[in-house]
């Protein structure tokens, strides 16, 4: 043995002969400093050194955003979340994101400026404004859903080049006087073209993603792009309606006849109940709920909404076709749900990084 094992050997006996308490108090302490050290090792891997997002391409001179010193730490963090969906499962992976201090710790450096036509206006002062009007929510999440779109593509490999990007700008409907015109809207060149880019990024993005997806979507929920020709009488009272429905039904009265003396809109009375081509996508749930279950040219109701009590009746059923522009709808849509998951998985991840760095 050595002579330090000797010591320590000595040392575990000197405790354990002289007193039984003090060797177990002896022993906690190690327990309880190695438990500590072992939960700061955890941790340090958990945030430890990949980014989630890059930096967004900010002029740092202009603005200079500072935030309290809980949320300037390393953030890092290699996580894994399965959505399920539609039958199957699909794994992202998480890397490390800066994390968003709450809207009302943020501070703006006062050399942070915007000159607008040579009247100088704070920073600040536009943030406290987008809070007043309640825009800035939504300003910060449309900020959001552009790093996530920005991460994606660097993932998948999707980029904009600049040909596309000169190409886009040609078939703007752009002023005669292009340079006024930029500087009446406070931006360059530069900014035009970055906003292009953003926009064809969002668009090969969400092709790459879901484009497989729409032709299903479609097929799925059919009923709700179908279009109809709609006619629809609404009034004040419940009695009246009913007078009206067996009126009509009783061919006492004609539905259009009936709408031109009694509806209570005025605008609706002129076009004897002509509501419009519509689609069910386009009306309330109460109202679509009615009308997919409807017979052509029968007289349905009367039922009560907020608006009144209504009688409906619906001319012409027109299906819908999958055409270039319902396919971009479609490809919208399922773009916009993934943004809003994937907004909030980051949100919840911001959250929980948090809430673990101010344990520490």
């Amino acid at each position: 043995m050595t002579q330090t094992d000797i010591l320590v050997t000595r040392l575990f006996d000197d405790l354990i002969n002289k007193n039984v308490v003090i060797f177990m108090l002896f022993t906690f302490v190690i327990i309880a400093g190695l438990y500590w050290l072992m939960k700061q090792i955890n941790l340090k891997l958990m945030l430890s050194t990949q980014r989630y997002f890059s930096h967004s391409n900010v002029n740092k001179q202009s603005i200079n955003v500072k935030t309290k010193k809980t949320n300037n730490f390393d953030t890092s963090a290699t996580c894994q979340s399965r959505f399920l969906k539609e039958g199957r499962t699909t794994l992202y992976n998480i890397e490390e994101f800066n994390v968003f201090t709450y809207l009302y710790d943020w501070q703006l450096d006062n050399s942070a400026i915007v000159n607008f036509s040579g009247i100088v206006i704070q920073l600040e002062e536009i943030v406290n404004f987008l809070k007043q009007e309640m825009l800035l929510k939504d300003i910060c999440q449309k900020i959001l859903n552009q790093k996530i779109i920005e991460k994606t593509a660097r993932e998948r490999g999707i980029f904009v080049t600049p040909e596309e990007i000169k190409l886009k700008t040609k078939r703007l409907n752009k002023p005669l006087n292009i340079n006024a015109w930029l500087e009446e809207q406070m931006i360059t060149v530069n900014d035009l073209e970055a906003g292009i880019r953003s926009h064809l990024l969002a668009q090969k993005v969400a092709r790459y993603l879901f484009d497989q997806d729409v032709e299903s979507f479609f097929e799925r929920y059919r009923s709700i792009f179908d279009q109809f020709i709609l006619y629809q009488i609404v009034v004040d009272y419940e009695k009246i309606a009913k007078k009206i429905f067996y009126d009509i039904r009783e061919k006492k009265i004609s539905f259009f006849e009936a709408a031109y003396l009694y509806d209570i809109d005025e605008k609706r009375r002129y076009r004897c109940g002509y509501e419009g081509q519509l689609s069910l996508a386009s009306l309330q749930l109460d109202l679509a709920a009615v009308i997919l279950k409807a017979p052509v040219g029968e007289i349905i109701g009367p039922f009560k909404t907020e608006h009144g009590y209504h009688l409906l009746m619906v001319e012409k059923f027109i299906p819908e076709q999958l055409t270039s522009q319902k396919r971009q709808e479609i490809l919208e849509i399922l773009f916009n749900e993934w943004l809003a998951r994937e907004l909030k998985y980051m949100l919840h991840i911001s959250y929980w990084i948090r809430i673990n760095a101010s344990k520490l």
